[in-house]
């Protein structure tokens, strides 16, 4: 039963990031967006997300190969990565992310394949409040390589409207 759900997760975020990369494909670069500087190699908007929001990663092109986010508890997770790590298989592929220039998430769908591949499996990413840090290199695994980032602050769960006592 839990196999199926993370296998419906991968399925809807696997629809989402589809459907960007055609909208990509069919536009050339950023929409007129003056909040954006053009010189970050990755943005994060809006910069603070609840369970049940959609977040928006945007990327310069040409951009680096690898995705990856360091979580509050510091534990890093792949969201691109290399096909020599493909124990359980990315969410967009190395091939489909050279192409992108935004990614639209939708919070609670995003899981990933933790960097401990001793137990493949898919999991949430964002589950605890705290800042989330995206990464964007060529190769996440070295320190050679440079690297872009962008924080989003992960508030946790949509409260309910709050009832007031008569």
């Amino acid at each position: 039963m839990q196999r199926e759900m993370t296998m419906q997760r991968l399925g809807t975020c696997r629809v989402w990031f589809g459907l960007v990369l055609v909208l990509a494909a069919v536009q050339s670069g950023f929409t007129a967006d003056k909040s954006i500087d053009p010189t970050l190699k990755i943005s994060c908007f809006p910069a603070q997300v609840r369970s049940g929001e959609v977040l928006r990663l945007r990327f310069s092109f040409p951009h680096a190969a690898e995705l990856g986010i360091r979580g509050p508890d510091n534990r890093f997770r792949w969201i691109v990565w290399p096909r020599d790590l493909e124990i359980v298989p990315p969410v967009i592929s190395q091939e489909s992310f050279k192409f992108s220039t935004e990614l639209t998430i939708p919070v609670d769908a995003l899981v990933t394949n933790p960097a401990d591949n001793a137990n493949p499996r898919l999991e949430p990413i964002f589950s605890n409040p705290g800042t989330y840090v995206f990464l964007l290199s060529n190769n996440l695994e070295s320190d050679r390589y440079p690297v872009s980032e962008c924080k989003v602050n992960f508030i946790g769960t949509t409260s309910s409207s709050s009832k007031v006592s008569k």
